[in-house]
């Protein structure tokens, strides 16, 4: 799904709920009913009126089956048939003053909560949307930019905006940061080119030629973390029975594991420093502001904490058309399609996840949580203004 269709999709809960006066006139309601002398028939059967011709519209449109795709905290206020619910009463030529007062009331009160339930969680997604949203007007060449697709299948984000919306503030601090280091060109706020059901999936687009650096280091990360997790599992299977095992070589099997992720977090840091030294003997431009340091280890955090949290990074396009080459020879000169590696090195990396115990889970994440997002962000504004 892309951004414009879930935009479009926010929009018709905001034309017709909101802007159509419903939300108001049912607060407006419940306001008046707590008043004696509006408990009366033809007062309630003239509200109630009222609420079904605003119900109607709704319920014959598509909104019913896009809330179903826009809220997934709670319950979507269209899934009660509500319509059907205040004609019956309306309808009902025996039920006296009291009791459809105490109907119509209760009718009113869930109504009113679920539509401000859904509105509440529908502003939060739309003020993420519009953060990362493309302008296409601010884009002279779409083609230059590359789409990235950060895969959550972490519940935790996927469950809850303000996970989801601090997750992705990580990520675009990180981009932004990546691209300081290895370009001249002066860094856009990362722009999300669609969002896909199920799990979790925003695609980015960035800088054609950032990305592919970039993808030299994800590759190098899922490398190294597909033999880090074989590894682990391989000791927990072994050692895994510590009755059987001294204490000494219980601490002596930790240390091994920790030593094996710790080399993989400075080989990772190690990488992408090369990576900036390459880049500034050939661009000359790029500014050094003593922040290199901090934004590779922010860079290095951010990449293991989306990787331990069982989430994935995609390149959804090969760096190099194969197809357009004639000759082996010339197929040869090139790289190897560094997207096929991610994507297998992914593959196994879920496989080898998934043997991995909550508590091994939950110390390597404590390790790379990422708190301080303020100083991340000052990181980059400070890169920014130099420039």
């Amino acid at each position: 799904m892309n951004i414009e269709t879930l935009l479009q999709k926010s929009q018709l809960f905001i034309e017709l709920v909101i802007d159509s006066g419903l939300q108001r006139d049912l607060q407006d309601y419940q306001n008046t009913l707590n008043q004696n002398q509006n408990k009366n028939l033809i007062f309630l059967n003239d509200v109630n009126s009222k609420i079904q011709s605003k119900l109607l519209p709704i319920y014959n449109s598509s909104l019913p089956d896009d809330l179903k795709v826009l809220i997934k905290k709670a319950t979507s206020f269209t899934e009660r048939e509500y319509l059907k619910e205040f004609e019956r009463l309306e309808n009902d030529p025996k039920i006296e003053a009291q009791g459809y007062f105490t109907q119509f009331n209760s009718l009113l009160i869930s109504l009113l909560r679920g539509i401000n339930s859904n509105y509440t969680e529908i502003k939060k997604l739309k003020d993420v949307i519009d953060i990362y949203a493309i302008n296409h007007e601010d884009i002279e060449s779409i083609e230059d930019y590359y789409p990235i697709c950060l895969k959550f299948n972490d519940e935790k984000i996927t469950n809850g905006l303000k996970d989801l919306h601090r997750t992705l503030r990580i990520w675009n601090i990180t981009l932004l940061n990546y691209q300081t280091l290895v370009s001249s060109e002066s860094p856009e706020q990362i722009r999300v080119q669609s969002v896909n059901d199920g799990c979790i999936e925003f695609v980015l687009d960035y800088a054609w030629n950032v990305a592919e650096k970039f993808a030299g280091v994800i590759d190098t990360f899922s490398t190294y973390y597909v033999s880090y997790l074989a590894a682990k599992n391989t000791f927990n299977k072994i050692f895994g029975n510590k009755s059987i095992l001294s204490k000494k070589l219980q601490q002596q099997n930790e240390k091994t594991i920790k030593m094996m992720f710790d080399e993989m977090e400075e080989n990772l840091k190690e990488y992408i420093g090369q990576q900036v030294k390459e880049a500034k003997s050939k661009d000359e431009d790029i500014i050094n502001d003593g922040t290199e340091t901090k934004k590779i280890e922010v860079i290095a955090k951010s990449v293991i904490n989306h990787f331990l949290r069982g989430n994935e990074v995609k390149f959804l396009i090969p760096f190099h058309d194969y197809e357009q080459l004639e000759t082996e020879e010339e197929i040869e000169k090139l790289p190897e399609d560094i997207t096929r590696k991610i994507r297998e090195n992914t593959s196994k990396a879920k496989i080898e996840y998934k043997s991995l115990n909550e508590a091994d889970k939950k110390l390597l994440l404590g390790k790379y949580s990422i708190t301080d997002l303020d100083d991340l962000e000052d990181n980059t504004k400070t890169k920014s203004a130099k420039k």
